[in-house]
């Protein structure tokens, strides 16, 4: 589990495999191999096991200053909930 961060930091996580349980601000998301989430670190998170054996994930964590510097798009995607 992580605290808030607080700069801006977005998180993108893909199961590589197993099963893994994504904490967001107290509601949780279960995640399946081959599938992702995109989350801003500006809030409560964590993740979890959800398998009985080993689950791999990779996890890719991109601040928000280095984004605005690289002039790279970031943010919610249109239509997104």
């Amino acid at each position: 589990r992580a605290n808030a961060h607080g700069n801006g930091e977005w998180e993108h996580m893909t199961v590589i495999s197993g099963r893994v349980v994504v904490e967001l601000d107290g509601e949780e998301v279960t995640l399946e191999a081959g599938e992702s989430i995109r989350y801003s670190g500006d809030q409560p998170h964590g993740a979890r096991n959800a398998h009985s054996g080993e689950t791999r994930v990779m996890l890719v964590v991109v601040p928000l200053k280095e984004l605005r510097e690289r002039r790279i798009p970031h943010g919610p995607i249109p239509d997104e909930d």
